[in-house]
């Protein structure tokens, strides 16, 4: 299909099998297209489509989300060691977050067998599983310090905790489940596992925060502000 001026040709290919998993088998067409390219320098060889597009998509959020990975734990930890100025008070956050990551990953594997999971279903458990597990565990942490600060014993300022942030975080774990469950109304693979994990990990947090949080924070007692970094 050559255009107009003659300086363009345009060669429609239609791939073989179920076109849901034609971005999946994609690749050897593209490593044949950059074959011609490099053979043909003086001319200029593209390709184009559906499936070709889901590939790059594909590539480039897969690259995002290991680069996100490297960077969202220390990243975090640093953060919560500045605003606490102790070690334990900023391990507790992640500790809960890490945990919650490695629950729902065992979780969706499980869920596999019914909801298919993509490549990048892992990497939005770890991404979602740091920030609500860290967002949760703060509430828990600062409200206990706060109460401790006030003179209340240890136990009394974990309780306190608990009626207020523990109220507060079974109210954001549903509404961020709800509205991730809105992703399956779109009928996608990707759509449906990634809400599907989103969903894991959001509720073993939430289970972590409302039950091996208080325990850990009553345990722990004062010494969740220890040791205490210099100048912090």
């Amino acid at each position: 299909m050559p255009s107009r001026d003659g300086r363009a040709l345009l060669v429609p290919i239609t791939m073989s099998g179920d076109p849901k998993t034609a971005s999946d088998r994609v690749q050897p067409l593209r490593d044949e297209t950059a074959r011609v390219q490099q053979a043909h320098p003086q001319l200029r060889v593209e390709q184009v489509g559906g499936p070709s597009i889901n590939k790059a998509l594909d590539d480039t959020l897969g690259k995002d989300f290991k680069r996100a990975e490297l960077l969202s734990l220390p990243v975090t930890l640093a953060i919560l060691i500045i605003a606490f100025g102790a070690l334990i008070a900023a391990g507790v956050p992640v500790l809960l977050a890490l945990s919650s990551v490695a629950a729902a990953m065992g979780l969706s594997t499980l869920a596999s067998h019914l909801v298919p999971a993509t490549d990048t279903t892992a990497s939005v458990i770890l991404l979602i599983g740091m920030a609500v597990g860290v967002d949760y565990s703060l509430f828990y942490v600062r409200r206990e310090r706060e109460e401790r600060a006030k003179g209340r014993s240890g136990l009394d300022a974990v309780e306190i905790a608990a009626e207020t942030s523990g109220h507060a975080v079974v109210v954001s774990g549903f509404a961020v489940i709800i509205s991730m469950a809105g992703l399956l109304l779109a009928n996608d693979a990707v759509f449906s596992s990634l809400a599907v994990g989103s969903i894991l990990v959001v509720a073993v947090a939430v289970t972590g925060s409302l039950t091996v949080l208080p325990a850990l924070l009553a345990k722990l007692g004062r010494w969740v502000d220890r040791p205490r970094v210099p100048l912090l």
